[in-house]
């Protein structure tokens, strides 16, 4: 019984810290267990209806707008690296599992997390057809290796290495881009919900 409710207390503060959610693999059997479990968490913490004295962004006192949060993680199962680059970047890859969060903010702490939200969703939508590109010069560097390596010249070289470097920093550059910026429209109070590979999908006055 001291096991189970130690278990459990461990769980807790995991879920409410800031540490990432692979923290959480040890208690489960699978991923998508962790990610269940975390959105029904904080589904159950941040109810519809539920009591607040200030905005769950900066704490001040109403009047304030009724929120709704939607969030969202696109997951899958394969170990590619171009299904992984589609998964993180594209809703339409793989598996989702949302969830929602109820809160009140202020009516600039409102705006703000909207328009963060839209910023960046349209930085998610740009980077991937960057990398979509960078991604072939990636492959182009891989395939022009093959002419270095069956005649191999220093000019050959240099643009197999153009290539290979541009594309490769590039695409994580972009990654880091996207992360950067989803983690960005969280309001700083709330950035615990959205852990990774979670992020903010919607915005809605309720």
């Amino acid at each position: 019984m001291a096991h189970r409710h130690q278990h459990r207390e461990d769980l807790q503060r995991l879920v409410a810290s800031s540490e990432p959610l692979r923290k959480l693999q040890p208690f489960f059997s699978n991923w998508e267990d962790v990610l269940s479990f975390h959105a029904r968490q904080m589904s159950v913490r941040f109810p519809a209806g539920g009591e607040t004295s200030g905005c769950a962004a900066c704490e001040a006192p109403a009047p304030l707008v009724p929120t709704t949060l939607r969030w969202r993680a696109t997951y899958g199962n394969t170990r590619t690296a171009l299904v992984t680059l589609l998964t993180l970047l594209h809703h339409s890859a793989h598996m989702q599992l949302d969830f929602e969060t109820h809160h009140r903010f202020c009516a600039n702490c409102y705006r703000r997390t909207v328009l963060h939200r839209v910023l960046a969703e349209l930085t998610r939508h740009v980077v991937f057809i960057i990398l979509l590109l960078l991604g072939g010069i990636f492959a182009m560097s891989l395939l022009w290796l093959m002419v270095v390596i069956m005649d191999f010249t220093w000019a050959n070289f240099g643009w197999f290495a153009l290539a290979f470097f541009s594309g490769g920093f590039g695409v994580v550059g972009g990654l880091w881009a996207k992360a950067t910026m989803d983690r960005w429209c969280i309001p700083v109070p709330l950035r615990f919900i959205g852990k990774y590979p979670f992020v903010l999908y919607g915005v809605k006055r309720t």
